[in-house]
């Protein structure tokens, strides 16, 4: 076992002899071998005279605490205890003690003889009870602490600065070179009627003649459904309810179609193709006996009509209708009532008119005849004829009945 021997003389030697009084001196012998496994130190208090061991105190280090700091600890202990008792006079001697071990130690990192640790003898590694990290402490440095800083911020601009153009040279010619903002986009004049370019307008903004050699479709040119068929519009915009024999007449204000005027071949004639039957006193259209007027038209029309009652007491009536606020209707009709007489009457407007009293034979033919003119209003539509009974009865218009009509 390896220890230190410390020899402690408990009175001044030199006070003593003075007083001629007995010292007994006593040894204090610390083990320290155990320190490095377990951290603690035994110090044994031991009569110098009989060597008999008066007192042990134990001190616990950390574990893994070298040897040498230990002996410091030791001296600075003892050091301390001689400077509080000026009485007590102390040698510290390092001696061998007795040991239980395997052996003594030979020789200190590698050295023999009285051998003084070095900062080479300790690695990293050895060092025992040190922190796992070393976190700088927070610190502030002012310009002055760093060599020639402030020399380099004097070099620099300020922040937040501007310029002129004239100070960057050469900038106020680039500029000058550049086309101020147009405010809208630019387009290439070389495109300028050229194929997939533009068409150039002349000074009254048309088309030039050589643009407009193509011959456009009329659908390219406008959207009939959307003309309302006055002034100008182009002719599809006009037409409606097209006829048979329908030509294109220019009426004063618009082209309209309608039925040719004149006498012979422009005349139309319209028939029944089955027998039409009404048992009201309200008038009904005879089916087939109709014709489309046109607006600002004249119309002279005849009708002869061949009908029939079921009752001897029930005569008939007939009259007409048409587009809506003509600006002349007119009508005569001539109604037999037999073989030998008839019942006129006259009509100035849609769906009036006289009504024969009887008829001289049930359900046989007789013949009558309506005549008129129309001259139309702005309302282009339908010009119909149309029949009711005169009371209660049945009567009808016969297939082969007929309408004829021209325009003037």
């Amino acid at each position: 076992m390896r220890g230190l021997l410390l020899s402690v003389l408990a009175a001044s030697l030199l006070a003593a002899a003075s007083l001629g009084a007995y010292v007994r001196p006593y040894h204090i012998v610390v083990d320290i071998d155990n320190v490095a496994s377990t951290g603690e130190i035994t110090w044994h208090i031991v009569d110098a005279e009989n060597s008999q061991v008066t007192s042990v105190i134990k001190h616990t280090f950390p574990v893994g605490t070298e040897r040498r700091l230990v002996r410091r600890f030791l001296q600075e202990k003892l050091a301390d205890r001689m400077a509080a008792d000026t009485t007590t006079f102390i040698t510290i001697n390092e001696s061998e003690v007795p040991a239980t071990g395997s052996g003594a130690v030979s020789s200190v990192f590698g050295r023999t003889g009285a051998v003084t640790a070095t900062t080479d003898d300790y690695s990293w590694t050895l060092i025992g009870s040190k922190p796992s990290t070393f976190p700088p402490d927070s610190h502030g440095h002012s310009i002055a602490d760093s060599t020639g800083l402030q020399t380099a911020l004097d070099g620099k601009s300020a922040t937040g600065h501007g310029h002129t153009v004239a100070d960057t040279t050469g900038l106020q010619t680039a500029l000058d070179g550049k086309q101020a903002t147009l405010g809208f986009t630019a387009e290439n004049a070389a495109n300028k009627n050229a194929a997939s370019g533009y068409a150039g307008l002349t000074s009254a903004t048309k088309l030039t003649a050589a643009q407009g050699q193509e011959v456009w479709a009329s659908t390219d040119l406008s959207d009939f459904t959307a003309k309302s068929g006055t002034g100008t519009t182009i002719l599809g915009a006009t037409i409606a309810t097209p006829a048979t024999n329908n030509v294109l007449t220019w009426n004063g204000t618009n082209w309209i179609n309608q039925a040719p005027a004149g006498g012979g071949e422009s005349e139309n004639i319209e028939k029944t193709t089955g027998d039409v039957s009404n048992s009201t006193t309200s008038f009904a259209d005879i089916t087939g006996l109709t014709f489309t007027a046109a607006p600002y038209t004249s119309y002279v029309f005849e009708a002869w009509l061949i009908f029939q009652s079921d009752t001897a007491t029930t005569g008939i009536k007939f009259s007409t209708n048409g587009p809506a606020s003509p600006d002349v209707i007119v009508v005569q009709t001539r109604i037999p009532i037999s073989l030998t007489s008839v019942t006129l009457g006259s009509q100035r407007a849609y769906n009036t008119g006289t009504a024969s009293a009887s008829v001289d034979t049930i359900n046989a033919n007789l013949l009558a005849h309506v005549t008129g003119i129309l001259r139309n209003g702005s309302t282009q539509g339908p010009f119909t004829i149309r029949f009711a009974a005169e009371t209660t009865g049945i009567v009808k218009v016969m297939t082969g009945s007929i309408l004829r009509y021209r325009a003037l």
